[in-house]
């Protein structure tokens, strides 16, 4: 059945400022959406997962400012359809094959990891349906897509590349990886021990352990890395905050000593509520912070604030953006749009968003959208700009 966000705050009618107006998508006029059919967006991903619950936050303020200013095609609301797909590869493909006959959606989005997104991929290839995945990071995906796939969310390469120069810069002799057991995993893994092989600069890897995602109890795997006294962890947890908030806990508890250097795209605002005090200090790297100073992040930031009192982090933006690029592009390609045309349309368009003006590179089969970093850390409990 599809997912019903009850813990979502009650809605309010949006009043669209000029400036709001400027950093969202100008989809239709001032027509009455509510009397006419609904177009139907999918949305498929874990929603146990705070990840996904940041996530599902910025794509449902899309939906409400989009319909707000008159929806898409002359005046046709969007309707996000949900459904949850426990992190399960055969729940994501079913999810993904309701959405497209019984549901009649235009996009899927998702899902929150590589495993699940990439079973979405596979039904979206066979279905010839456009997907938009907006949290999984694997270059797989990418590479393995097709051009109806779109990819919002920095690649591992493309963050690991950035993050290592610094970790380099550290000055650390040791390091132990733990990451989780996945394609995004071992990406993870695979990209910064490639990055550090032939570097003279780099630390030595003292220590490479794998968990399984479903994991509580991570004492046998923190007990070896202890073992090898290393100066810094270097953790890629994959999807689901509550296991790397397990990780940074036990990790305390058995006073496992080094710096800790979460994977980018692993720190979110939500571990530190899970992870409390484990959390200070974490040194890490993302393509977006809500410091930015660009004008369209500052806008965002500030609606989104006004909607549900806290500012956004990475999460909400990616689902922020997801709504957004399908929209557009079903509005832009027309109302008896193929799927090949909706892609062309996204394709051939420049999107705005809190991270400025872009458009999507081919990046293997698929397309990606381009990554900055920002280098960041915990301090009094809050995510922070880093410097040294």
């Amino acid at each position: 059945m599809p997912f019903s966000d009850n813990a979502r705050p009650c809605r309010r009618r949006i009043m669209i400022f000029a400036t709001a107006a400027a950093a969202m998508v100008a989809l239709a006029g001032p027509v009455r959406t509510e009397d006419k059919e609904p177009v139907r967006i999918g949305s498929v991903a874990l929603m146990s997962s705070a990840y996904t619950q940041q996530g599902v936050r910025g794509m449902d303020l899309a939906v409400e400012e989009i319909n707000a200013a008159g929806g898409v095609l002359g005046g046709h609301p969007i309707e996000l359809v949900k459904y949850d797909d426990q992190n399960k590869p055969e729940e994501a493909a079913a999810a993904a094959e309701r959405l497209i006959s019984r549901d009649k959606v235009k996009v899927v989005l998702g899902s929150l990891t590589t495993t699940a997104t990439a079973a979405l991929s596979s039904v979206a290839k066979r279905r010839h349906a456009v997907l938009v995945g907006w949290s999984a990071k694997s270059e797989s995906l990418r590479e393995g897509g097709t051009p109806l796939q779109f990819f919002l969310n920095s690649t591992v390469g493309q963050d690991t590349a950035k993050y290592s120069d610094f970790i380099i810069g550290l000055g650390l002799k040791r390091v132990a990886i733990i990451a989780e057991q996945s394609d995004y995993g071992q990406s993870a893994i695979n990209s910064i021990t490639a990055l550090w092989k032939e570097n003279p600069k780099a630390p030595e890897i003292v220590a490479v352990e794998r968990f399984d995602p479903r994991d509580t109890d991570f004492s046998p795997i923190l007990t070896k890395v202890k073992g090898a006294k290393p100066d810094a962890l270097y953790i890629a947890p994959g999807g689901a905050v509550e296991t790397f908030a397990n990780i940074l806990k036990q990790r305390r508890q058995l006073g496992v000593q080094g710096l800790v250097l979460p994977a980018p795209g692993a720190m979110t605002g939500s571990l530190i509520g899970l992870a409390a005090e484990a959390t200070e200090g974490l040194v890490f790297g993302d393509f977006y912070s809500n410091g930015s100073e660009l004008p369209q992040s500052v806008d965002f930031v500030n609606r989104f604030q006004k909607e549900y009192g806290y500012a956004p982090e990475k999460m909400e933006l990616l689902g922020y953006e997801a709504v957004q690029t399908a929209a557009k592009g079903i509005n832009a390609a027309g109302p008896d749009a193929s799927p090949t045309d909706i892609a062309a349309a996204i394709t051939g368009m420049e999107l705005e968003s809190a991270r400025g003006k872009w458009r999507f590179d081919k990046l293997g089969a698929s397309y990606q959208a381009p990554a900055g970093f920002a280098l960041l850390t915990v301090k009094d409990g809050k995510i922070t700009g880093y410097k040294p």
